[in-house]
């Protein structure tokens, strides 16, 4: 069995090439000017519902927490400081 390296190849020196930047200060296009975005009103049946839905479920929301109820003689319910 032979237990020597196998030969490298010799190194040939790396070849040089004259070139001119591609992306310089003056000549950068890399991207497409800016254009203002404008927000446009949105109407129709499913903006609607969406609105309605949004009234309702925020109403309930906000208000339960102010509405009292019986919740029976075992549940627990908010103390009261004399």
């Amino acid at each position: 069995m032979d237990t020597t390296p196998p030969a490298t190849p010799p190194l040939t020196p790396v070849e040089t090439v004259d070139v001119t930047p591609v992306n310089k200060r003056g000549t950068r296009a890399l991207h497409k000017k800016r254009e203002k975005i404008y927000p446009k009103r949105a109407y129709g049946a499913f903006r609607q519902v969406k609105w309605i839905v949004m009234a309702i479920t925020l109403t309930i929301y906000y208000v339960t927490p102010w509405l009292r109820w019986d919740r029976g003689p075992y549940a627990p319910g908010p103390t009261r400081r004399c």
